[in-house]
Order: structure tokens, then sequence, then C-alpha cells
């Protein structure tokens, strides 16, 4: 089983170049320690390149992580724009990362070498994923020549779909963000940006005539490309539903409805990948003390015959306050792991997946369906115990504490960095973007004096 960190890891003869990682939040542990793994040693990559390895994007609710407390991580959030390119107004919910890696020592230097990996999780890039959580992760990655992708495969062309699928979403976030020193980089710009080499390795690569695994949220829910991917049912078979929150606990902006509880919801949801043929088992994996508006719709689902499960931790997990946070769908087979399999960070919400009809109000979130085809049994694979299901009575299950976000920055960040100028007679810094003299912010440089932003700072020869 892969473990957390390794997802990060460079394959042997390669160290890692530039990365982006998004999600709706992190911690400056987990990010130290996976700048720490991709660049075999952040600060050796600092002293370097002058410049962060990695790229990180969290909704505006998430607290900053500075550079100081992760080692070449650049951490961004989403600017005002944000708001005006993305419809569906819900928060930042996507984790998935997109790694470029450098061959180390190569045979010329014209023709490096270089492995790109695309990661997919259900998890966010926090501690509480490493010590308390059940999640779920996906990985694809291809090699690139001189010039351009090795394709020998089908499985190579089916990566190569997904990584230039992630690598466009990518490139659409990159406007929106803040604080970012390199909006405005050009390739007459005197130094490069960190994420130039990856842009120039796969600007002009076309792609494949393949659909791609992966799909997220910017233009539309994710329920529509979900839905698409799962195509006709192959009944006989199972459907099975995991989350770690359920319809019924959805925060949502002021003025939008978001009244459709569980059972409407997941009912729709079952009816649209078995196109109501009834032939498949639905089956929920849940938190028994915090299941949303599951704890209310159980006895009616149970009257229909669907199945409840609670999670199955790993043999080595001994934290008693765990619980499921992956989201999965299965449909296949019961007997063994054979159907498709959607893993994401798209909860089983009208904000995660989207409702049938959309209310205008959905999370920007992204995830994969993939096929699936292994010995044993889908409990073997996923999480749940398919040889202890519960038998719930009236209230049996708990709605648990609801969802609530952090409070919200509002604006952009006051100065992202400063501008350095040098003429014949003096040198001075100027602060971008360029501050009001009724700001009323105050800085003080390395000559001690107190000066207003709205002005130039002038330094010392």
């Amino acid at each position: 089983m892969t473990k957390f960190f390794d997802l990060f890891a460079p394959p042997e003869g390669y160290t890692g170049d530039f990365g982006w990682i998004c999600g709706f939040t992190a911690d400056a542990r987990v990010m130290r320690e996976i700048a720490d793994r991709f660049t075999v040693g952040a600060g050796g990559f600092l002293a370097t390149h002058r410049r962060p390895a990695l790229y990180l994007v969290t909704d505006p609710a998430s607290a900053q992580i500075t550079a100081e407390d992760a080692l070449g991580v650049h951490h961004m959030t989403l600017a005002a724009s944000w708001k005006e390119r993305f419809r569906g107004r819900g928060i930042f919910h996507a984790k998935v990362a997109l790694l470029r890696f450098v061959e180390e020592a190569p045979t010329r230097p014209t023709a490096r070498r270089n492995v790109l990996r695309l990661i997919v999780s259900t998890g966010n890039w926090t501690t509480e994923t490493l010590e308390r959580n059940i999640d779920l992760f996906w990985q694809t990655e291809l090699k690139f020549a001189d010039p351009g992708p090795i394709l020998k495969t089908e499985t190579d062309q089916q990566a190569l779909a997904d990584i230039l699928q992630a690598y466009a979403m990518f490139e659409s976030l990159r406007p929106h963000l803040s604080p970012n020193p390199w909006a405005e980089h050009n390739e007459n710009s005197f130094s490069e940006a960190p994420h130039t080499g990856l842009h120039r390795l796969l600007a002009g690569v076309n792609a494949p005539a393949l659909q791609p695994v992966f799909f997220h949220s910017l233009e539309g829910p994710l329920r529509q490309p979900l839905l698409k991917r799962f195509g006709k049912p192959t009944p006989p078979g199972i459907l099975l539903f995991g989350s770690g929150f359920y319809a019924g606990g959805d925060p949502a902006p002021q003025g939008i409805s978001q009244l459709e509880g569980a059972e409407a919801f997941l009912s729709k949801i079952a009816d649209d990948l078995t196109e109501k043929r009834g032939k498949h088992p639905v089956c929920l994996v849940l938190n028994p003390n915090a299941c949303q508006g599951l704890a209310e719709a159980a006895m009616s689902l149970k009257e229909r015959n669907w199945k409840f499960f609670a999670p199955r931790f790993p043999d080595e997990h001994t934290n008693s306050q765990g619980k499921l946070h992956a989201k999965f769908i299965y449909r296949g087979h019961a007997e063994k792991l054979d159907g498709l399999l959607y893993i994401g960070s798209g909860n089983l919400t009208p904000a995660g997946l989207g409702k049938k009809i959309t209310s205008g109000l959905w999370n920007f979130e992204a995830g994969v369906v993939i096929a699936v085809n292994d010995k044993g049994s889908p409990d073997k694979h996923l999480p749940f115990n398919a040889e202890a299901p519960l038998d719930p009575k009236p209230s049996d299950f708990l709605a648990g504490t609801p969802f609530r976000l952090n409070d919200e920055f509002d604006g952009m960040c006051p100065v992202s960095h400063f501008l350095l100028h040098e003429a014949e007679t003096e040198v001075w810094l100027e602060p971008h973007p360029p501050q009001p003299a009724s700001a009323q912010i105050s800085t003080r440089h390395s000559g001690g004096d107190w000066q207003a932003l709205g002005a130039r700072i002038v330094l010392n020869p």
C-alpha cells in the first residue's frame, strides 16, 4: 500500500523540480514534509534554485502557510477575480497535485528526461488526513523525453489525457491567485517563474483522442461528467456509496437554497447510476455518529432495502476519534472488485456533486472514475466491512456537528511583493500592487524608518 508521503517521492534517478498542489486546506507540518520528499531536501533546493518548488492553492478560509514554516512552498489563495470566474459560488474543495520530476544525471543536457505525476486525493494536505481520517488516493504518471511524451501503450495515452486535463485546470486557476509575484511573468523576464519548465513541457503537446478519467467542476457541477464516465450500467451488481459528509448539512451562501435532503439526493443519484432498473442493491458507508441528513433519512432508506455499513479502519489505525473522510462510488460485481470506481473531493451532497437540476451553487471539486479489476471482494479494497452491516433503529444515527466555514479574508493582500528599481543616483522599492495614499498601512525597511506604502522606499546606497 502506498504511503501518503511516498506519493511525492521522486522516481529513482529523478528529483522534484516543480509542482502544483491544491486543496480545501493544508497545514505547515505536512507541506514541509511534502516539500522535503519532493525535492530531497527543500533547503538545498532553495539555495540552488532560489525559487519555491511547489505552488499551494487553498480555499480563502484556510490559514496562510508562510515560506519559513514550509520551505520550498509558496502558498496562494484565491483573488477577488475568482468569484467572477467560478460560477459555482461554493468553496474551493478540489484536492489535486501535478508534479514534475527531472532526471538527475542526463546523458545529454539538452535531452533531460522528465516524469509527470498526477495525484487525486479525497483528503486535504493536513495532519488529520495522516493520523485520523480514512482517505483514498489515486495517481498516474508519464515519462517525457526530448521532444515529448513517451507513448508506448494505451495506458500512457490515458495518462497523458489526464495530465493535460489537470494542467489546463491549474492554468485556469493561475490568473486568479494571490499573492502571486509571477502573475505578470513573461518569457522576456530576467528570471524564470517556477512553473515555466512545466509550461514548456506541455504547451505544445496534443491531447490524445481518449476521454480523461480526471474531471473537475470549473464549468459546471461534478455530477454530469461523473455520470458520463459511469455510462450505462451492466447488472447484476451492487452500488456502493461512501462519504465523510452527506446531504443535509451543506452550508450555503446567503440567498441560495440547499433544501434537498439526503434521501432525495441519494435516491436521484442511485437512479441515474442504475437507470432505475432496481437490480443494483444500494449500500451506504457512513460515520454513524456524524452522518448529517442520513440520520433522519436512514429509516426510510432501510424500508427500501438499502444497506448501511460503518467504516473499516486499517489494522494499524489506533485513533478512536478517526472517521471516514473518503468520498467514493463503486458500481460493479459484489463478489469481486470488478466495475467502475469514483474517488474525489466531492462529497455526496448537492454542493459536492451538484443537483440534478442545478441551483446555481456547487463547490470547486475534482475526481476520477476508473475501471477496477482485482482479486477479492470490494470490502477488501474499500473501507467497509461487508460482514458487519448496521441495522439502524430510530435515533441510532446522529447528524453530528454542522460544517462551518472559518471567517474568510475579504479582499486582496495589501502587498504581495516589492519591485526593486535601480537608477544612476538611487535605488528604491515600490510595493505591488501600488497602495493608495489613504491605505494607512506602513512598513519598515532595512534603514529602520517607517514609511507609507503609497510612496517609494528609497534604499541607502
